[in-house]
């Protein structure tokens, strides 16, 4: 499993008033939080959108009228698995018992069941682009605008609860949202929302030291 896992080099360098270098030090990084499983569980609620006739109604689309997150995972600590399985095997030939103990240890202790329920914004979000994007391929584009806005009103609840350092990317996403609500009939809009949902999912809250998947 260490194999599989990208390493990232830092390298930390000191120079003098002159500009020589001193000192340098190279650490290799790695991620030993491996996610064995990610789930997420969410209970979705939608809304027609109806245009009132003389005697029928015509709805016209969906609409998320609320959307709850529980984010789920199961964290395997790479490290310290490692530690308590090289233990096991020291101690296999003379204590066959603590081996064993060690074993446990590393399945009941380096095995972590989490549920994150902090990225509650983003996940209303992801829903309304999911919904809006669903609206643009059935062209019910008063729909698709209409969970455009809920997603980004929930991108503006997401960008209070963060540091200021981190908010222009979500204030850029509001505004190519705004921009596209004006331009939902154009070819090539579903695709764009689904690039949307894409940023959005690229910013969820990872465990310090998890691995994250790619597909690179």
């Amino acid at each position: 499993m260490r194999e599989l896992l990208p390493t990232t080099t830092v390298t930390t360098t000191v120079t003098d008033a002159q500009g020589e270098e001193v000192y340098r030090y190279v650490d290799h990084v790695q991620d030993d939080r491996i996610p064995l499983f990610e789930g997420m569980v969410a209970v979705e609620v939608v809304e027609p959108i109806a245009e009132a006739k003389e005697e029928t109604a015509e709805i016209r689309g969906l609409r998320l009228a609320d959307a709850e997150l529980l984010h789920t995972s199961v964290l395997v600590d790479l490290g310290y698995v490692e530690r308590k399985i090289n233990r096991g095997m020291k101690l296999l030939s003379d204590k066959p018992e603590d081996a064993l103990a060690q074993l446990v240890l590393a399945q009941t202790q380096g095995i972590r069941f989490a549920v994150n329920k902090e990225d509650d914004p983003l996940v209303s979000a992801q829903h309304a682009l999911q919904l809006a994007e669903r609206m643009v391929k059935q062209e019910r584009f008063e729909a698709a605008k209409a969970n455009l806005q809920i997603a980004k009103n929930h991108l503006v609840l997401y960008r209070g609860l963060i540091a200021e350092s981190e908010s222009d990317k979500v204030r850029q996403l509001e505004q190519d949202i705004t921009k596209l609500q004006g331009e939902i009939k154009k070819e090539g809009a579903a695709g764009d929302i689904r690039g949307f949902w894409d940023r959005v999912a690229s910013w969820f809250v990872r465990e310090p030291g998890e691995a994250a998947a790619t597909n690179r």
